[in-house]
């Protein structure tokens, strides 16, 4: 539940994923939801340049985009498959210290979700 690009090194190799001190067994489409949700939705840092705002957010799409397509095909799953976490998803986000601008993101997130339910 807390793969983001932030824990990954890139070595020689190829990639190298880290920080696993909290890692734990549970649905591998809940944790690929978190991570979607986390590039989606987190805050940017205040005071960025909006040219680096609209680049950090362009490679994150791009991350987000290749990193379904791979692990989707990898594990033989579908975009329900981590679509049916993201509401839970985001609801345990508003819980975790993130800042208020996320926070406020999400909860209009969720109300749009819940009302086409």
């Amino acid at each position: 539940m807390d793969f983001h690009p932030d824990n990954l090194l890139y070595a020689g190799a190829g990639p190298v994923v880290i920080d696993w001190m909290t890692a734990v067994r549970g649905n591998p489409f809940a944790d690929v939801a978190r991570t979607v949700v986390m590039l989606a939705y987190a805050s940017l840092p205040q005071g960025l340049p909006e040219p680096v705002k609209q680049g950090i957010m362009a490679v994150r799409k791009q991350f987000e985009t290749s990193y379904l397509e791979a692990y989707l095909r990898s594990a033989k799953g579908s975009m329900d498959d981590v679509e049916q976490w993201y509401l839970p998803i985001m609801a345990a986000r508003l819980c975790e210290s993130i800042p208020l601008e996320e926070k406020d993101v999400l909860a209009k997130e969720i109300q749009q979700r819940l009302a086409v339910l």
